[in-house]
């Protein structure tokens, strides 16, 4: 399974964050953090992380669920040794499979705007 996130870069000419403003509210993120050249965006329902850097007309998306909290490790020790602390949303393997599949379709919608290669 796949321990960093998924990445997808690109050019674009032009504003981009109304588009993305758009995208974040249609999927139900909200912005976490944000700096003059980069916002954080979470979604609460699928734990989605998406970190959109925009510098110079390049673009880089990054997308991740976060692995499991101590707490949640501490109780289920099987996890100390199995969950990664970040997850990419790229199919394969059984761990968070379903909250990845959830993941993938709140995400695609952005890449599908930019015409980038979807997460499959």
């Amino acid at each position: 399974m796949k321990k960093n996130p998924t990445v997808r870069e690109f050019d674009y000419q032009g504003d981009i964050w109304d588009k993305i403003n758009q995208w974040a509210e249609a999927q139900s993120f909200k912005l976490k953090d944000s700096s003059s050249n980069d916002k954080l965006y979470k979604n609460f329902k699928t734990w989605t992380m998406v970190k959109i850097i925009s510098q110079d007309n390049h673009v880089k998306i990054e997308s991740w669920i976060p692995g499991p909290p101590l707490m949640v490790k501490i109780l289920i020790p099987f996890l100390f040794f199995t969950a990664p602390e970040i997850m990419g949303l790229e199919s394969g393997g059984f761990y968070a499979s379903a909250g990845r599949k959830m993941s993938r379709n709140k995400v695609n919608p952005l890449l599908k705007m930019f015409d980038q290669k979807l997460i499959t």
